[in-house]
């Protein structure tokens, strides 16, 4: 799997919504890998999450750090080398801790 490009990840998310009821949904969304540790890749999720409307106190953020395994990944998109360099230079708004396995 390349560093830089953009794959495809699907989220399970359960969220509260403005009136505290819980949302369930499942949503697509493009994730650029920036680093492996052993089988594990961390990735910058590049997509902006759709649950943000209904759910405006998400945990998951644009440029939020998420880890996943290659079985994770259901389409991949080949980023040009600018592009690629872009998103690496990008300074996450969360990080994920570097012991996840």
């Amino acid at each position: 799997m390349p560093i830089g490009h953009s794959v495809k990840l699907q989220f399970h998310l359960s969220l509260l919504d403005k009136s505290n009821k819980e949302v369930a949904a499942i949503e697509n969304m493009w994730v650029a890998p920036v680093e492996r540790i052993g089988a594990v890749y961390i990735g910058l999720l590049t997509s902006t999450p759709a649950l943000l409307e209904a759910c405006p106190e998400s945990l998951l953020v644009q440029f939020m750090e998420v880890p996943f395994r290659l079985e994770h990944i259901f389409d991949y998109f080949p980023q040009t080398d600018d592009d690629a360099a872009w998103i690496m230079g990008v300074e996450p708004k969360r990080t994920w801790p570097r012991n996840y396995h």
